[in-house]
């Protein structure tokens, strides 16, 4: 059974980064699709602060939107790029994205 937890306003973030630094130290290899914006900004902050170690991890990019020139602020590869990964002291071990100017 999966429940629900409601964390306080100020202190959600560091919570949420905390248990994803352990998840990710307890299982080194893991798979992580992770989204951009301003929800996970924060936690991304607080994770990459906490010594978040994703150098065996894959990260698949949840979302991109088209219509955006590469490296565009609003893209979402440069969000997690610049709130995550140029945060960490060494990159994923391996990241996906998507393609929005793909053919397919």
């Amino acid at each position: 059974m999966t429940t629900l937890e409601v964390l306080p306003r100020p202190t959600w973030a560091g919570e949420v980064a905390t248990r994803l630094v352990a998840a990710v130290a307890g299982h080194p290899t893991l798979t992580l699709c992770l989204p951009t914006g301003a929800t996970p900004r924060p936690v991304y902050h607080a994770a990459a602060a906490q010594g978040l170690d994703l150098s065996r991890a894959t990260v698949v990019q949840l979302d991109e939107f088209g219509g955006l020139p590469p490296g565009d602020p609003g893209r979402c590869d440069t969000m997690l790029r610049v709130d995550l990964f140029e945060r960490l002291t060494a990159p994923p071990g391996r990241s996906l994205r998507l393609d929005p100017d793909a053919a397919d």
